[in-house]
């Protein structure tokens, strides 16, 4: 007989026996395999308890039914767009302190789509709005072993408020960031979740190519962060000016493939790099060549 959940071999309020199991299965069981499922389920007595839901009655074996299969996978997965507000969204009005509207979030999510081609950009920046990183709070919550404090030894909980923007540590790097940008695209950005994390723009008459650009940096700096996310060590300027250079090459990259060989009249590369590309030439701080090396490369591009 086939097993798919955990009230499958559940008698009362626990589980069959060894002998009862094996009768069921038709298979010897190793004890300590059998202590091991009978240790789980102490944990999980709620779920043994819980009924199938529609999505797994179609999923087991012993109620599946041939005909209409489709479709009702269809309407269950269709039922799932009825469910507007995700769990993170919940979350984010909590730590931005404001209600946003689903209008407000779609312009997240579009944003979050065009700020760049590069995979690796856009990866980031959903992590981010899901809420993807494990912080101490969390981990404590899941082990008692784990400790809820900052990882940054600030001897405050380490929320995800706290070790993104709340740690007095990361605080401190991000305002020496955001001056940097400052000197780069002559905007001054506010140290705010929803500028920064939710992409949520207050300056009005911003172009498009210095505000994607912006976004890159933005990006480049949640990018060290979560490098030395469980590490004592606070990223630092030199950190970010690394990752935002890893992004130039790779949008670069892009840009030549996607844009420049077929449509170079499109491209908004250059428009969009120059203002970084200068603040490195200017204050000697290119990565890995020099900067005049890079700047006679896009007459390649046009």
């Amino acid at each position: 007989m086939q097993l798919n959940r955990l009230i499958d071999i559940a008698s009362g309020k626990d589980i069959m026996s060894k002998q009862e199991l094996e009768n069921k299965t038709q298979k010897k069981i190793h004890w300590y395999v059998y202590m091991q499922i009978k240790n789980m389920t102490e944990y999980k007595s709620k779920i043994m308890s819980t009924p199938l839901t529609d999505f797994e009655q179609i999923l087991n074996y012993t109620q599946r039914e041939k005909k209409g299969m489709v479709s009702k996978i269809y309407a269950i997965l269709l039922s799932c767009l009825k469910s507007t507000d995700l769990p993170c969204q919940s979350k984010w009005h909590q730590d931005c302190n404001t209600e946003k509207t689903q209008e407000k979030w779609e312009e997240i999510w579009s944003s979050s789509i065009f700020t760049s081609k590069v995979i690796s950009i856009r990866l980031q920046t959903f992590k981010i709005i899901h809420r993807w990183h494990l912080t101490p709070k969390r981990l404590s919550t899941i082990s008692s072993s784990c400790s809820p404090l900052c990882w940054k030894s600030c001897n405050e909980v380490g929320s995800f408020s706290h070790c993104w923007w709340g740690c007095p540590l990361i605080a401190t790097f991000w305002k020496e960031i955001l001056e940097v940008i400052k000197q780069i695209t002559s905007y001054d950005i506010p140290l705010s979740p929803s500028i920064i994390f939710l992409d949520q723009w207050n300056i009005p008459q911003i172009p498009k190519a210095i505000r994607n650009l912006i976004a890159i940096l933005l990006v480049a700096a949640k990018s060290a962060t979560a490098s030395v996310w469980k590490l004592k060590k606070v990223p630092t300027k030199e950190m970010w000016l690394s990752k935002t250079w890893d992004r130039f090459i790779l949008d670069k990259i892009n840009d030549n493939i996607l844009n420049a060989e077929r449509f170079p009249a499109r491209s908004n590369f250059y428009d969009k790099w120059f203002p970084f590309l200068e603040f490195i030439d200017m204050h000697d701080l290119h990565p890995k060549i020099r900067i005049a090396q890079t700047l006679t490369q896009f007459s390649d591009i046009w």
